[in-house]
């Protein structure tokens, strides 16, 4: 009789640590499809003017490619030699999209109703009273 119960027992056990095992490795797609889907608001091309320092602006692209990584545009209006781009991977956690720019550190910016809005290195929203130019509108 012991030898049966211990048998069921061990049977049991093992049901439920498989059952266990698969519903792991059901929810890990579900996260990627998640992930997946977040990335996707966000791939595309936006344009906006920056204030600039030392002229009338900053005429700004960014494209963020659905492969994990992004070119940044910046033409200095008025300015010769004035046409920068940057290349490199971003992540995309929540509504926040972190781009590395190699060599220079880390942008950020949130997803706002089809536009990008640039944040600080805090991942805070750029105030004052230029801060609406802070916004890159979806192009495509």
């Amino acid at each position: 009789m012991n030898k049966k119960i211990w048998i069921l027992s061990a049977a049991l056990l093992c049901v439920a640590v498989c059952g266990c095992s698969r519903q792991e490795e059901a929810a890990a797609p579900e996260a990627d499809a998640n992930q997946t889907s977040s990335v996707a608001q966000y791939v595309g091309k936006y344009e906006g003017f920056l204030p600039a320092a030392s002229g009338p602006g900053i005429q700004t692209s960014l494209t963020l490619e659905e492969d994990g990584t992004f070119v940044w545009v910046s033409d200095y209006v008025g300015e010769q030699a004035s046409v920068f781009t940057e290349k490199g991977p971003y992540t995309i956690s929540g509504d926040i999209a972190t781009l590395e720019v190699p060599g220079e550190g880390t942008r950020y910016a949130r997803l706002e109703s089809g536009s990008l809005r640039l944040l600080d290195q805090n991942q805070a929203p750029i105030t004052g009273a230029l801060a609406d130019m802070y916004v890159l509108g979806k192009v495509n």
